[in-house]
């Protein structure tokens, strides 16, 4: 893969920090969001998560620290462009009448997961909202091995 991300937040990517994540054992389901992982924007996009983050002043200072970073040509990456690349996934939440994706069967199969909005914004955030909590294309990587960091880019924005 040689599309580039950045993630904010950190100057480089460290594995104990991610494996403390690891350890946290959060249930997410209602975010629809994986417990952990190494989360990025593409470098190259329409909406970044700086571009969000600045226009809704959320947490700014996070800002200051940025790397890029790549995933390997082997990683197993679940791309999700419309809201039936993850019906496979779908499981039902056994205390609302709301589905969920079954992080526990995708982190098995994939080393990360990658939603591209593009033309399909409202179709993946309202149908029935199970990315409403994804505000940009994000690449979200929970195996740790498929993680290239780009030291010597420099990101401008």
């Amino acid at each position: 893969m040689n599309r580039k991300y950045v993630h904010y937040g950190n100057d480089h990517f460290d594995l104990d920090k991610f494996k403390e994540k690891i350890n946290l054992g959060r249930d997410n389901y209602y975010l629809n969001k994986p417990p952990y992982g190494l989360w990025g924007s593409p470098v190259c996009t329409d909406l970044s998560w700086r571009d969000w983050c600045e226009g809704e002043e959320f947490h700014l200072d996070s800002l200051n620290s940025h790397f890029i970073f790549s995933v390997k040509d082997t990683a197993k990456i679940l791309t999700v462009k419309k809201d039936k690349d993850i019906w496979k996934y779908l499981k039902q939440y056994h205390k609302m009448h709301s589905r969920y994706l079954d992080f526990n069967v995708i982190m098995k199969e994939y080393d990360g997961m990658e939603l591209i909005h593009a033309d399909n914004y409202w179709e993946l955030h309202t149908n029935p909202g199970r990315f409403n909590t994804w505000d940009v294309d994000s690449i979200v990587i929970w195996n740790p091995n498929v993680i290239v960091e780009n030291r010597e880019e420099v990101y401008e924005h």
